[in-house]
């Protein structure tokens, strides 16, 4: 390992990186401290001063690497404002640190040892299992209604088995963050009983996707952890958070599991044994029952299915013979484009995210600047026609406007085609013979579903490991 500055104690560096990690929802009055790593900069200060002529190099790489930030803000300076600036600076930053820190970021566990212990205390201090009465919603109690993807349906510890018609009122329909948005009164709906999940409740992690994120990497790397350790009490408290984990579960968990497991075995097949390969099969052959047969699962993976049907029309539509009456191919391909079924909200915003990115990247193929979506959102909105298909989509016109609901959408929108650089050095990464298979299952499965979700760039340890991915061939 590297030798550390001589002014800071590895711990203590990896300590502040896991804060931003995994405390990243958390703040104090007006100080986030995901950006408490930020005070690393002052260390690094006093090396540089010490030896400006070694560290110089170091110093340029950092300023190299903003040039396609600074291209994509001299293309948009009428758009230019200052969280841009404040976050471009950040950028810099944290390049910087990772530069001179980055190598204290492969002891995954210290980091994990962290979350454990960060978590135990949220849990200790207010953890509390949510059982949810469908036969009994009331406004005051709606944290206890968990309509969610994954978890135990309450069905298994009850003898209700359906739930006939309610009268609701609107906000169980909407969800709380549209309630204040939504028409008032009480609507009628049937509700089944497998949309009622048994849920668990802590401080740190309020919602369900922002645990995910993280524990998507962590369930990867306690997997190999598990197989190859021969303590019962340390495979005991592996099995105990990972079923926390499916409890406070969400579609962002299993999507991400599925596809960075699936990215990385393809690269590095030869290193997975024949007994450690079967056991995550296992697991990914549970995470595929759990979406293929829970129904808010499903729900909320319209977006996809919908998608891939419409592809297949468009290729049936290419495959009619020329004798086909030309208004019944404009009747189909006006299907193919516009006959999306959206029964989530979720999926409506993928989809208003999804088409925004689509005309950006032809009007503006390098962006739009960075932490300027809502400015694309904003002139794009008027558009957006399969979003518009959603019967309820003037509830969600003004929700995730700015984080696009997937990091992946917000980069291709604020950076433009400068986003195909991540891919290569992702590419880069995961074909790299000397990067352990557990650093790759834990850093680039949370960098992956950092991209599903729509966290933004400063949470989630986006851009630290995103910089520690470009930078790992530094790190010996």
């Amino acid at each position: 390992m590297e030798k550390t500055n001589k002014f800071i104690n590895p711990f203590i560096i990896s300590f502040l990186f896991s804060i931003s990690l995994f405390l990243w929802s958390l703040d104090f009055y007006f100080f986030q401290l995901r950006f408490l790593y930020l005070i690393l900069m002052v260390p690094i200060v006093f090396q540089i001063l010490n030896n400006f002529k070694k560290e110089k190099s170091k110093i340029i790489l950092s300023t190299i690497f903003l040039i396609p930030f600074l291209i994509v803000l001299f293309l948009n300076l009428d758009l230019l404002n200052i969280k841009t600036i404040f976050s471009i600076l950040i950028f810099f930053f944290t390049f910087i640190i990772v530069i001179f820190y980055g190598h204290i970021l492969k002891n995954i566990d210290f980091l994990i040892f962290f979350f454990f212990l960060f978590f135990f205390i949220s849990l200790l201090i207010n953890g509390e299992i949510l059982i949810p009465d469908p036969t009994n919603i009331y406004k005051d109690s709606f944290d206890q209604w968990c309509d969610r993807c994954g978890g135990i349906p309450i069905k298994f510890f009850s003898g209700i088995n359906e739930v006939n018609s309610y009268n609701f009122v609107t906000e169980f329909v909407y969800g709380p963050e549209l309630a204040t948005k939504a028409p008032k009164g009480y609507v009628n709906v049937t509700v089944g009983i497998n949309t009622f999940k048994i849920g668990i409740k802590e401080f740190i992690f309020k919602e369900n996707s922002h645990l995910s994120i993280i524990a998507s990497g962590i369930i990867l790397y306690l997997i190999s952890r598990f197989y190859e350790t021969r303590s019962v009490y340390l495979k005991s408290i592996i099995i105990f958070f990972i079923f926390i984990f499916y409890n406070k579960s969400s579609t962002t968990l299993f999507v991400s599991i599925l596809i960075s497991f699936c990215a990385v075995y393809v690269f590095n097949f030869n290193k997975f044994s024949k007994k450690k390969l079967q056991l995550y099969l296992i697991v990914i052959g549970l995470i595929v029952v759990n979406l293929l047969y829970d129904n808010t699962c499903k729900k909320k993976l319209d977006f996809v299915f919908n998608k891939i049907n419409n592809l297949s029309k468009i290729i049936n539509i290419k495959l009619l013979k020329n004798d086909t009456p030309k208004h019944k191919i404009n009747n189909d391909k006006e299907i193919a484009n516009n006959g999306y079924n959206i029964n989530s909200a979720s999926a409506a915003i993928l989809l208003k995210s999804y088409e925004i990115t689509k005309k950006s990247l032809i009007d503006k193929p390098f962006g739009w600047g960075i932490n300027n979506y809502h400015f694309a959102h904003n002139y794009y909105l008027k558009e957006l026609l399969i979003f518009k298909s959603y019967e309820n989509y003037i509830h969600l016109v003004n929700l995730n406007k700015s984080d696009a609901s997937s990091t992946l959408f917000k980069l291709l929108v604020e950076i433009g085609f400068f986003s195909i650089l991540i891919l290569f050095f992702l590419i880069k990464y995961l074909a790299n013979s000397n990067v352990p298979i557990d650093e790759k299952l834990f850093f680039f499965t949370i960098f992956t579903s950092s991209l599903i979700r729509g966290v933004g760039y400063f949470n989630s340890g986006f851009v630290i490991i995103l910089i520690f991915i470009i930078l790992r061939d530094r790190f010996k």
